[in-house]
């Protein structure tokens, strides 16, 4: 049995899905992994891409299914997925060579943390240009007024994933998933811990979001955020500095 399963849902991402799963392959040390790629009905070369990995490496694993959103695809993959820690990695952008090492040192050293995230990340630009950023200390009310949370290199315990009844299905690729877990564990006594010497990058794209989806998003935000008595708000340190 692995120690981490990566979770990499994909949908039509055949520009970035390379360079996502390579970067993950290419972990140094450690190697008690297994990549659980979802692909969510993509109509690009998607398939053929995963289909590629898992014929080279065994411990690329590939399901298929009917589009049905990212939140259904990261359930599907944590469900099949057999190690006791669980990895996000979004399928556009990428991780440090280094990230497990880093992680498994984390977990060996605090083993009481429900789950455990980069402090140093990178926002990567297609034009080439990155900035580097860094995350404060956990704080669970800067976090309630974060507005969101990278999905990307949270290693997340399995069980309490699935105490919180996994990723929320009812509004499809509502834009807060992540939080939406994130937020659940808090308010249930649970605790993160951020982690020093890894990191990843996370891609930027330079078209502003649309209306519609910026609108969706604040407004599940607000009622995400109703549930616990509280306004939905962010701050500086929120993934692609959403302002309200």
């Amino acid at each position: 049995m692995p120690k981490f399963s990566f979770i990499v849902t994909c949908y039509n991402y055949e520009k970035y899905l390379r360079q996502c799963i390579d970067s993950i392959l290419a972990q140094e040390e450690i190697d008690d992994y297994e990549i659980v790629c979802v692909d969510d009905g993509s109509a690009d070369s998607t398939p053929k891409i995963l289909s590629g990995y898992a014929k080279k490496d065994s411990r690329v694993k590939v399901i298929t299914r009917e589009n049905g959103g990212l939140e259904v695809a990261c359930n599907t993959g944590i469900e099949v997925a057999s190690a006791p820690y669980i990895i996000r990695v979004d399928a556009d952008d990428f991780i440090k060579p280094n990230l497990l090492k880093v992680m498994y040192k984390a977990i060996a050293d605090d083993p009481g943390y429900s789950f455990y995230y980069v402090r140093e990340y990178t926002e990567f630009y297609d034009d080439g240009e990155a900035i580097d950023k860094t995350l404060p200390d956990f704080d669970k009310d800067e976090i309630f007024e974060r507005g969101d949370f990278f999905a990307t290199s949270t290693v997340y315990t399995k069980a309490h994933l699935e105490e919180m009844g996994l990723f929320p299905t009812e509004i499809p690729n509502c834009g807060l998933e992540n939080y939406t877990i994130i937020l659940a564990l808090i308010a249930a006594g649970y605790e993160g811990l951020p982690v020093s010497g890894s990191g990843f990058s996370y891609r930027r794209h330079r078209v502003n979001m649309s209306k519609v989806k910026r609108g969706k998003i604040i407004e599940y935000g607000k009622n995400l955020l109703g549930r616990y008595g509280k306004e939905f708000k962010t701050n500086q340190y929120h993934p692609y500095n959403l302002v309200l």
